[in-house]
């Protein structure tokens, strides 16, 4: 074996020990619980989703042959009465909600790679993911409930805090030969 292939083994050796440590992967459970809520947020969103081209204020289907007759009540068209689209009302809530959970995916996942890579933190990034994740799952509903500014700016600067810990652990405790 050459000097370069036996580095190459001794560095894998502690990152396969990482990997096998029962902290390392119930933070990776923390973050695949999250990925599959968001993904039943986004499964819903499509599968429920009725926006169209229609003008869900008068119920009137907008997508004629003749541009000029577009949004007329003309004799060969029904009114009918559509559900609501995803993007009006609760379904807007939803929308919002749906879109911080993926975001929360993503920033977990980010700060899990990276403390990975580094073969940091084991216990205290695990604790610090099940937070993330319970506190995802909380503003969840918080978001699709209702609308306020200063919720939003106290649940991001949450997990960002959050985030930042996970790095400096990583950065701290990780990257050692």
């Amino acid at each position: 074996m050459t000097a370069a292939a036996i580095e190459i083994h001794n560095n894998m050796e502690p990152m396969n020990a990482f990997l096998l440590d029962w902290h390392v992967r119930v933070t990776w459970i923390a973050w695949m619980t999250l990925y599959v809520f968001w993904g039943a947020a986004w499964f819903s969103r499509h599968a429920f989703d009725n926006s169209n081209e229609s003008d869900l204020s008068t119920g009137v289907h907008s997508g004629t042959a003749d541009p000029a007759l577009d949004g007329q009540d003309v004799a060969n068209h029904h009114k009918t009465v559509q559900p609501p689209s995803w993007s009006r009302g609760i379904c807007n809530r939803l929308n919002r909600a749906h879109d911080m959970l993926r975001d929360q995916v993503f920033m977990l996942g980010s700060v899990l790679t990276l403390n990975t890579f580094a073969r940091a933190s084991t216990r205290a990034v695990m604790i610090l993911s099940w937070i993330y994740v319970a506190f995802a799952f909380i503003m969840f509903f918080v978001e699709a409930g209702y609308k306020n500014g200063y919720v939003r700016f106290l649940y991001s600067l949450l997990f960002y805090g959050i985030g930042l810990t996970i790095c400096g652990l990583a950065y701290r405790q990780g990257f050692h030969a």
